[in-house]
């Protein structure tokens, strides 16, 4: 029972230093991806690249995207 209330008390002291930060203006994110894609049952599997990018404006209660965009493309059946 006192490990308990020790890693609770732990916790809510933590909170509060994140709840002190301040929120970015702006976030924005991208990536690479990869996937291996079968369309239908009787086809083959192929390979296909592509990327991820967002960008999000912060304001006090909530984000609003700017932009979200994925693409995969150069599908080729190995």
């Amino acid at each position: 029972m006192k490990r308990m209330f020790v890693c609770l008390l732990f916790l809510t002291t933590l909170s509060t230093y994140a709840n002190a930060q301040e929120i970015p203006v702006a976030e924005y994110s991208g990536g690479y991806s990869y996937s291996s894609v079968k369309p239908d049952f009787l086809s083959e599997r192929g390979n296909a690249h592509g990327f991820r990018a967002d960008i999000v404006l912060n304001t006090r209660l909530f984000g609003i995207v700017l932009a979200d965009v994925s693409k995969h493309c150069d599908y080729s059946a190995s």
